[in-house]
């Protein structure tokens, strides 16, 4: 496994641990009970996000509720009612940021899918 892949899933299980509902101790770690696992139920929804350049997503989604820098990545956190959106920047070619992983949780309620939670964080602009 790559060293940019591995980094990419220790930040979400870093970011997923701090983030509230579902943290430590959040309760039963059943897929269908655990809000905190990410929906597949509408699959490559987060797969547009991939390759996009920091200025696209901010014209996108705005500014980030969370920015964390852990060089060479950033992680850009979008908090909703209903989801989170987690996602992780790298530089390509040492210049411009793009997203090379996204990740979406429920906040607590029910399973939300990708694309609902992309459409509640385009709304929440």
């Amino acid at each position: 496994m790559s060293r940019l892949r591995l980094a990419a899933i220790g930040l979400t299980l870093l970011v997923a641990a701090c983030a509230g509902p579902g943290g430590p101790g959040g309760g039963s770690s059943s897929p269908s009970s655990d809000p905190t696992r990410p929906d597949t139920t509408v699959p490559g929804a987060l797969a547009t996000l991939n390759g996009l350049s920091a200025g696209e997503i901010e014209r996108r989604f705005g500014p980030p509720s969370f920015r964390h820098t852990d060089p060479p990545a950033e992680v850009w956190q979008y908090r909703t009612r209903v989801c989170t959106l987690d996602l992780f920047l790298y530089r390509q070619l040492g210049v411009r940021l793009t997203v090379s992983h996204a990740a979406v949780r429920s906040s607590g309620g029910p399973t939300v899918s990708e694309s609902d939670c992309l459409r509640a964080v385009q709304a929440g602009r």
